[in-house]
């Protein structure tokens, strides 16, 4: 996955994945593999996990769910972790439902630098990203909460609300410090965040 081949497959898969869900598909192992055209036997999973990779860091779904894995069943390949995603949502942003359903569209296709990067950031400052994650999350659903009226409780290991946004604020230094902005933390384009809920669905594979 560090292999700047992974980062430009990783980009050429995007499009294909994204076009799938506007039609509630996925992408059958046979057609990524002839997309991406490459020697490798694992290179349809290494542009996955680069893609999946990029996906986490810009706080969307994983993209590269909506292709079908060619030699396991596996529901969600095991590269990054979505548990902060959870653990601020309650719901799960990994199923296929979930993946299906977020209008990818809306979300301007990363370039092999930003994957690269991506990588870079997740592999030196997993632990800072998922806690920061977990609080940005947090602090934009406690602003639409208010909006509807309701009141949402500090985040679990947090006294108050001020007490989070300074340690949200506190744990961005490192990502800075490590080439990450503010911006390249967020999805790219006029996608949505956090992550809508999906809407019920007639799709298969559900």
């Amino acid at each position: 996955m560090h292999d700047p081949r992974w980062w430009e497959a990783a980009c050429r898969v995007f499009p294909l994945a994204a076009a799938a869900s506007a039609k509630g598909k996925l992408v059958p192992p046979a057609a990524a593999e002839a997309h991406l055209a490459m020697p490798e036997l694992d290179a349809v999973e290494q542009a996955c996990s680069a893609l999946q990779t990029w996906c986490w860091v810009r706080g969307l779904p994983p993209l590269d769910r909506l292709v079908a894995h060619a030699r396991a069943r596996d529901p969600v390949r095991p590269v990054a972790d979505y548990e902060a995603f959870y653990e601020a949502l309650g719901w799960d942003v990994t199923t296929e439902r979930a993946v299906l359903g977020y209008p990818w569209r809306k979300v301007m296709e990363p370039t092999p630098e930003d994957v690269g990067r991506a990588v870079r950031l997740a592999q030196g400052c997993a632990a800072p990203l998922r806690e920061w994650r977990r609080l940005d999350l947090e602090l934009d659903l406690r602003e639409a909460d208010a909006a509807r009226g309701r009141r949402r409780p500090a985040p679990t290991g947090t006294a108050s609300w001020d007490d989070a946004r300074a340690l949200h604020a506190r744990l961005l230094g490192p990502l800075q410090a490590a080439g990450a902005a503010l911006a390249t933390l967020r999805p790219p384009g006029a996608a949505p965040y956090p992550p809508p809920r999906p809407r019920e669905s007639p799709y298969e594979h559900l």
